[in-house]
């Protein structure tokens, strides 16, 4: 069979002892405040941060190319939540 333009995909699989899962921590505060004896307001902040995230890095060499996965990524997410009334 005639492999035209296609070239042989060879995977190459290098584990490190250091590597290892991701670590989170996440935290959250709501305030509810009754206004009238049918109205509450409510707002918030939620924050969320990871460690040790996995990120695939993309590595050209001359005559070979691979893609490097490593653990050292890191995010932090936050939301803040509009005032809600709720009735």
């Amino acid at each position: 069979m005639a492999m035209g333009r296609w070239r042989p995909l060879r995977i190459t699989s290098i584990c490190s002892a250091r590597a290892s899962g991701t670590a989170e921590h996440a935290w959250n505060v709501e305030l509810d405040r009754q206004l009238l004896d049918r109205l509450v307001v409510r707002v918030g902040y939620q924050q969320r941060n990871t460690g040790r995230d996995f990120v695939i890095t993309p590595k050209t060499e001359a005559d070979n190319s691979l893609l490097e996965l490593s653990n050292g990524g890191s995010t932090v997410t936050v939301n803040s939540r509009s005032p809600v009334v709720i009735s």
